[in-house]
């Protein structure tokens, strides 16, 4: 039978880079902070006198090797499962699904998380240095797809969950062990921002 999977909610995608001393210094100054996120999207229309070695040389994807994460968070999810007949199978919020098909007996267990990741602006001894953390907020359809299986089973439906500073992502969903494709035309940016961070280690 095939069954239909629509997932929403709200959420984006989230980076962490390094940058240089030099663009730390400059962009967190006072007078200059304010254009740090048209900078990152490559769209400065004002005269900035940029020092050398201080200028942003790409778009914001291109400092992420801190960490990098897109999906939505946790607590905005929406979940609708119907068959081929247009019966709902199940329609609620993320919250539900869990509390409907968690196994109370086994509170140890780590279903529905296949794997979990952090992803914070470093402030540990390993990165040491300037860094900068870039968010675009988005919201929409992340998952639409269709799957064919004998009876949909809720236990085999599973993501991978990243810890974004202190907020539940969850960055993929899969089913029986096969990712869900993400439908990344159905979420609209609905803002960009970007702040940075020091780290003395």
């Amino acid at each position: 039978m095939k069954y239909s999977i629509v997932i929403s909610g709200s959420g984006g995608d989230f980076g962490c880079g390094s940058i240089t001393d030099e663009q730390y210094e400059f962009w967190s100054d006072s007078d200059n902070e304010g254009y740090l996120s048209d900078a990152l999207q490559q769209n400065l229309d004002e005269d900035l006198v940029i020092p050398e070695g201080a200028g942003i040389d790409g778009y914001y994807d291109q400092y992420d090797d801190v960490g990098h994460v897109f999906g939505l968070y946790e607590d905005s999810i929406s979940i609708e499962i119907k068959d081929e007949d247009g019966k709902v199978f199940f329609a609620g919020s993320y919250g539900e699904y869990l509390d409907k098909y968690k196994d109370p007996e086994d509170c140890t267990e780590d279903w529905p998380i296949d794997n979990a990741d952090e992803l914070y602006a470093p402030f540990t001894e390993a990165n040491t240095g300037a860094f900068v953390f870039w968010r675009i907020w988005q919201k929409g359809v992340f998952i639409d797809q269709i799957i064919e299986v004998e009876q949909f089973e809720p236990r085999k439906l599973t993501v991978d969950f990243c810890d974004v500073e202190g907020n539940a992502v969850i960055s993929s969903f899969a089913y029986d062990g096969k990712p869900l494709e993400i439908n990344y035309s159905g979420m609209d940016a609905n803002g960009f921002e970007a702040e940075l961070s020091w780290n003395e280690g």
